[in-house]
């Protein structure tokens, strides 16, 4: 980034913004809840203006009570450390900051520091930070030192681009402001200056707020840093961050609906992910030029309409101690507690593994269940056993999701699983890390064999004839018939992305998409913009590579004996509403088998079921009912189709 010079705050009194915030009047009514442990009796709120963004400076001021005193900063240092300012009078919010003030009396704190944000859009182009912040990063490590990144590049922020998204560009998705003390981020042993550093002894106490979209929370929380390979620091200088709400830090859980399209609304564990493959900041070339932030989002978003559950997604920006930090992926972490919330029960009942490493619960089920899974599952026995254990139908969508986007970073990491302990518990695995989906239009990973997950399991069921056959009943209910993993869905499902993008990662590039040309100096990389570069490789995914996946995905599938080379059956119309005593066809590529009672006309001996019907090639129905179909031809059975009619 290219120099800019720090925007001091003067203390004067000035006048009130002649624009408040977006979520807020121009007098604020303080419409924030403070939590508990911030409140002093009946004593007014510290802060006269909420968080927020503004469109002109204003005067900030701090209500203190009787016997109290006020101090503040604004580099997000604790407010009750030497370095804080006494109130006086006003603060002049000219530039964006996060101001953390605390009342004092007899030299001692009256609460805990508090927190608001305030974004100026208008002053970001000349963001920099206060000057006690360092000027180099990581440079204990042995790749450092790295130049110190905060600014917005001026070309971007000069741009036509930017001036069109500036209207919306900090109102088009939610703010997440995270603040806490320079130290415990910049200093010897704070987080950033020690990105391979993990556990709770790498956590840090930090203020969270989030506004913007119909959100307004202010907590406490611990922050560490989250992630592989994106840690280290001469990968990528944008670091993802794990938020922990525990009762040490005031409040147990966050309480906020953040996902529009999830019913749940606390969380005990948040990621802010920072996207390290295909975004502009990834060290390779490669994986800048496919840069969409979307594929997190995209891939669990299709796992749900699958049937199986991934955690929810959505595009934020982050503010660091007052500092646009860029655009992040907001996502739940499918841990213990994440289970609990949608399968129920408590997180301290769960067995929840992280890619073969116990998070939560014990192990003893685990072991068991992979003991079962190593026998010889061609034995029914055996293979009953089994799925005592795993939630068979559900794995079979949860490997379908990652086969069909051609997940390249998985098995072997980047895998939930977790099971209820009670009796008849099953387990379940849940996505997590699509970043690296639809690598292109040829991969399909269907020989994944990692050991001791969900690739070990997935290669053992494949000797069993009945997992293929439900496992190629699945690929016809998901890959075809509209689908959520049809090839239609699929471009579908990517195009409604779309305006997530815009103007959002407008912002970004202004952050990030100049680091590797100008901090780092790198041969061949340029400044990556959202006209540039992210809406050629949105075109390209959407017209090159998803319309071929299916076709690609269901060759791999017959090739492996996953899905049978009968063709299935057609019906037309393929359910939907039906007029009493209509007509609709049913034919195949030989004899067609199907019931309207909900069981399979295939039997158990792989004759026709007592109950299937063999079709004429049309049918005479009467809504509502469900028709199950299979063609049976010298080549064995085709995979079941099923549509339900309903009444017109």
């Amino acid at each position: 980034m290219r120099a800019r010079s720090w925007l001091p705050i003067a203390l004067l009194a000035c006048a009130p913004a002649p624009g408040g915030p977006n979520d807020t009047p121009d007098t604020p009514t303080l419409p924030w809840s403070e939590p508990p442990f911030e409140a002093i009796g009946d004593a007014p709120a510290l802060f006269d203006h909420p968080h927020g963004v503004y469109d002109a400076p204003f005067a900030l001021t701090l209500t203190p009570v009787d016997g109290t005193e006020i101090r503040y900063t604004l580099d997000g240092a604790d407010p009750t450390g030497p370095n804080a300012l006494a109130y006086t009078g006003p603060i002049s919010i000219d530039h964006t900051v996060a101001v953390r003030a605390v009342r004092m009396a007899n030299g001692a704190a009256v609460g805990r520091p508090q927190t608001r944000t305030y974004v100026l859009p208008a002053t970001l182009p000349a963001q920099q930070a206060p000057p006690t912040y360092p000027t180099a990063w990581w440079t204990a490590d042995e790749t450092g030192p790295y130049v110190a990144d905060y600014g917005l590049d001026p070309d971007v922020t000069a741009s036509s681009a930017w001036t069109d998204a500036a209207a919306t560009l900090f109102r088009d998705a939610p703010i997440l402001s995270v603040t806490l003390d320079p130290d415990a981020l910049f200093g010897p042993n704070g987080i950033h200056e020690n990105p391979t550093e993990q556990g709770v002894a790498w956590e840090r106490e930090a203020s969270f707020e989030v506004f913007g979209d119909g959100l307004d929370t202010t907590v406490r929380c611990g922050l560490r840093i989250q992630g592989g390979a994106g840690r280290r620091p001469d990968r990528s200088p944008k670091k993802s961050f794990r938020v922990a709400f525990r009762s040490d830090y005031g409040t147990s859980r966050l309480e906020s609906p953040l996902f529009p399209d999830s019913a749940i609304e606390t969380f005990d564990t948040l990621v802010l992910r920072a996207g390290y493959n295909r975004t502009w900041v990834h060290y390779e070339e490669t994986g800048r030029q496919r840069a969409q932030y979307l594929h997190e989002r995209y891939t669990m978003d299709l796992g749900r309409a699958s049937g199986t559950l991934a955690p929810h997604v959505r595009l934020v920006h982050l503010f660091l101690n007052g500092l646009y930090w860029g655009v992040y992926q907001l996502e739940e972490r499918p841990d213990e507690a994440f289970q609990a919330d949608y399968l129920g029960g408590s997180e301290d009942d769960y067995d929840s593994i992280n890619a073969g490493f116990l998070n939560g619960g014990d192990l003893v089920a685990w072991d068991e269940l992979l003991v079962r899974v190593r026998r010889d599952l061609s034995d029914p026995a055996n293979f009953a056993a089994v799925e005592e254990m795993l939630d068979v139908d559900d794995f079979i969508a949860y490997m379908l999701v990652n086969l069909t986007l051609g997940n390249a970073d998985w098995p072997d990491k980047n895998w939930w699983a977790g099971r209820l302990r009670a009796d008849g518990a099953k387990w379940r695995f849940f996505l997590w890390d699509g970043e690296l989906t639809l690598p292109s239009t040829t991969g399909v990973y269907t020989d994944v064999d990692a050991p001791n997950g969900p690739g070990e399991i997935f290669q053992a069921l494949r000797a069993n004839a009945d997992f293929n056959r439900r496992f190629g009943d699945r690929v016809e209910a998901l890959l075809y018939h509209d689908g959520a993993l049809s090839s239609g869905t699929l471009v579908q499902t990517w195009s409604g992305l779309a305006p997530l993008a815009y103007p959002t990662l407008v912002g970004e590039s202004a952050r990030w998409g100049d680091h590797w040309r100008d901090d780092r100096a790198t041969v061949g990389a340029g400044l990556y913009t959202y006209e540039a570069n992210w809406l050629p490789e949105h075109a390209r995914v959407r017209d090159t590579v998803l319309p071929r996946r299916v076709d690609v995905a269901v060759a791999d599938f017959v090739a492996k004996g996953l899905y049978p080379t009968t063709p299935a059956p057609l019906l037309a119309p393929f359910g939907g509403p039906l007029a009493a005593d209509a007509r609709v066809s049913l034919q195949g590529e030989g004899d067609v088998w199907y019931t309207l009672d909900g069981t399979d006309p295939r039997g158990a001996d792989d004759e026709p079921s007592p109950n299937a019907l063999r079709s004429t090639g049309a049918l005479v129905l009467q809504a509502p009912v469900t028709v199950h179909a299979r063609t049976r031809n010298a080549e064995g059975w085709s995979a079941r189709i099923e549509a339900t009619f309903r009444a017109p």
